[in-house]
């Protein structure tokens, strides 16, 4: 893994714009052979744009990858062992024997980010010394991006790296991560925008930080140049934003479901206790009679009418029926694009 640093070299050209990745967009376009790593390609190398990949970032994919890769192994040959073992009725198989090398595969995959194969301009982009200082710096400050708890030194390194490499620049610059410490918090919600922290550091180096776009994740940025893909790209991408859109309704809904249940549980268990209260009533022996229970049930319907609707994007069950169809949707749409390209 080592080797993959000689890839780098100074950007000698201009650009009208630079992108750069965090660990976690390499991460989640796993083996970079994505519909949406691949539309990205695409726009990339009809516009000329080159991918910066910060040193740091992808040590930290790499690292994740030979672990995830190492676990897999260990499953497999766990399984294996037990084939092979006396309480196993199926016997060993044709796996007998397999093992896969994670490092290998890992180095594999970085060929195909920086080696002579790649499919467009891919950089490395290198720490300098002062930016291990400045991390520290960083983390006893803790401003963004590191956390409350003095945690992501790695993503301070990954920061001041990509300020090194903009300083002086005029290019455009577009910064893709799924990392909330990188942007600004409203109460709880992340938003699109850089950090306030990060926003000065631009002041500092003079960069303009209206040329500075932040996205957390590649398909948000995919949806910003939309006018640049395919018509099957454009609607893969609408597809991916719209199942993402239900899986953020899903919890919400779920939470809301559960209350407007406990609710109606409360009314229902108060209204039975009243009922049975008044079993054995001498004035009223019909307890449906009694004006104690036509009291209590008024009020019961009173309380039901104001339990709060359930917020317009429909039930669980219905945005589970959606998302199905959507997934399908973009399994047939991602099996034509597999076609033409």
């Amino acid at each position: 893994m080592g080797n993959i640093s000689r890839a780098t070299k100074a950007l000698a050209v201009s650009y009208d714009m630079l992108i750069f990745f965090d660990a976690n967009v390499i991460i989640d376009e796993y083996a970079i052979n994505t519909i949406s790593y691949r539309a990205f390609v695409r726009y990339c190398k009809k516009k000329n744009v080159p991918l910066l990949l910060p040193h740091i970032a992808v040590l930290e994919a790499e690292r994740v990858y030979v672990k995830k890769l190492t676990k897999y192994n260990a499953d497999i040959e766990a399984l294996l062992t037990f084939g092979m073992g006396p309480d196993s009725v199926a016997g060993p198989g044709v796996l007998t024997g397999a093992s896969i090398d994670p490092s290998a595969l890992v180095m594999a995959f970085s060929r195909r980010l920086f080696g002579p194969e790649k499919d467009f301009d891919v950089r490395l982009i290198q720490n300098k010394p002062e930016h291990r200082q400045a991390a520290i710096q960083r983390v006893l400050e803790g401003k963004s991006p590191i956390k409350a708890e003095g945690e992501n030194a790695r993503d301070a390194l990954i920061w001041f790296s990509i300020l090194d490499e903009i300083k002086g620049k005029d290019e455009s610059v577009v910064f893709i991560s799924g990392d909330g410490d990188f942007a600004s918090k409203k109460g709880r919600q992340v938003s699109d925008e850089l950090h306030l922290h990060l926003r000065q550091d631009l002041d500092s180096i003079g960069f303009d930080k209206n040329k500075f776009k932040f996205y957390d994740s590649l398909n948000d940025f995919l949806v910003s140049v939309s006018r640049e893909l395919t018509d099957i790209e454009q609607r893969i991408v609408d597809l991916q934003s719209e199942i993402d859109e239900v899986l953020t309704d899903i919890p919400r809904v779920s939470e809301e479901e559960f209350e407007i249940e406990r609710m109606i549980r409360g009314i229902q268990g108060n209204l039975k206790m009243i009922s049975w209260s008044l079993v054995g009533d001498v004035e009223y022996p019909d307890p449906e009679q009694n004006p104690k229970l036509i009291s209590a049930r008024e009020e019961a319907y009173r309380a039901l009418d104001q339990i709060p609707k359930l917020s317009g994007v429909g039930s669980r069950n219905a945005l589970y029926d959606q998302l199905e169809s959507k997934r399908r949707q973009l399994a047939e749409l991602e099996e034509q694009f597999n076609q033409v390209t």
